[in-house]
């Protein structure tokens, strides 16, 4: 096992403080940010593989990264943080949001954006999944701790 300590998936947009099952900005549950520092690696590890499973499937639907170096490299020299360990789809989410409403042919970072979703510029195209992402986060909340686990409890009695 890694000495490598895992990172928290904040990325300082906490929404979790105004009441939200979920943060709008790392898509972690309530009970994820507030007891982070508490959980055992492996615990910290099974909430990043749900995030990475949620960002896969969203970037798959609208994104095909076909050079994951390059990609990363016009993030590092745009100053933006990403971390290499992660799944690529983190880091084009990242790339979108620093394009915002530039438009740029994104085949030059190693980028081809499906034919749906080609008329948006960047920024658009990263608040659009950014809110598929944060919906697909609050169905497995709800579906794992929230009102449908309550309403399945509540049918078993």
């Amino acid at each position: 096992m890694s000495t490598l300590r895992i990172r928290t998936p904040c990325i300082g947009i906490c929404s979790t403080t105004y009441g939200g099952d979920v943060c709008r900005g790392c898509k972690r549950f309530a009970h994820e940010v507030i007891d982070w520092n508490k959980y055992s690696e492996e615990q910290k590890q099974l909430v990043w593989d749900r995030l990475t499973r949620l960002a896969n499937e969203v970037t798959a639907t609208r994104l095909v990264m076909f050079d994951v170096e390059l990609m990363g490299q016009t993030l590092r020299s745009l100053g933006v943080r990403f971390h290499a360990d992660q799944s690529p789809a983190f880091g084009a989410l990242e790339l979108l949001r620093a394009l915002g409403q530039q438009r740029v042919d994104l085949s030059r970072f190693g980028i081809t954006v499906l034919a749906p979703w080609a008329h948006l510029s960047p920024g658009q195209l990263y608040r659009e999944m950014n809110d598929e992402l944060l919906r697909r986060a609050e169905a497995w909340y709800d579906l794992h701790h929230g009102r449908a686990r309550r309403i399945l409890l509540d049918w078993d009695h």
